[in-house]
């Protein structure tokens, strides 16, 4: 299963205009390719203003499939030309694989969203892999939280991410204290210390 995201930073002073837009274009692209597409806005994080797009597929093949979609759609396309003027740099796209906690069915729909960045260092992929996965689930059990554990197809090589969805701000915070406070969660994070570099952590509120 994968979770494709697609993202750009808003311009600060247009960034009601942005946000407005990227709720109508999410909108007219679910509706072209079949599937819902989420608007999540950065939030006490870098690149704040930023907006990203995210949706799941089964397989690359359906990916592919929606993507031709939305390109042939008369409504998605002509709307793409209201973004002029209300963003700064390029497009960014991403692809992870969700190699542990995917759930079936629909996904629910958080209001909050954490991501747990970090890179697998050269040598130790097969461990940190297991490792990663022993935290996901450790995190799931202190926090009473769904933790997945994903894989980078595209970007930084050996990337893997934790994210979790939250249903309000106060169970974000509740779990960050249950998580922090979690023995097991502890051990695990200091004995995968030579197993995951460049950590980062970034906070995401879903705007449609």
């Amino acid at each position: 299963m994968y979770l494709f995201n697609r993202s750009r930073c808003a311009r600060p002073e247009k960034i009601f205009e942005a946000t407005a837009w990227a709720i109508e274009i999410g909108a007219k692209a679910g509706a072209a390719m079949g599937h819902e597409i989420a608007v999540w806005s950065s939030l006490i994080s870098e690149d704040v203003g930023r907006i990203t797009w995210s949706t799941r597929y089964d397989t690359l093949a359906d990916w592919e499939t929606a993507g031709l979609k939305a390109i042939a759609d008369d409504g998605y396309v002509t709307g793409l030309a209201g973004a002029d003027g209300l963003f700064d740099g390029p497009v960014s796209d991403g692809l992870v694989e969700i190699v542990h906690g995917a759930s079936a069915g629909a996904v629910p729909k958080f209001e909050y969203v954490t991501i747990i960045s970090a890179t697998a260092t050269g040598g130790s992929f097969a461990d940190a892999m297991a490792h990663g996965v022993a935290l996901a689930s450790a995190a799931s059990a202190a926090s009473g939280l769904n933790t997945v554990f994903t894989v980078d197809v595209t970007g930084n090589f050996g990337g893997v991410k934790w994210i979790t969805g939250y249903p309000d701000i106060a169970s974000m915070e509740a779990a960050r204290h249950a998580v922090n406070a979690d023995p097991t969660v502890l051990q695990l994070l200091d004995a995968g210390g030579r197993l995951f570099v460049d950590g980062s952590t970034a906070v995401h509120r879903r705007i449609a």
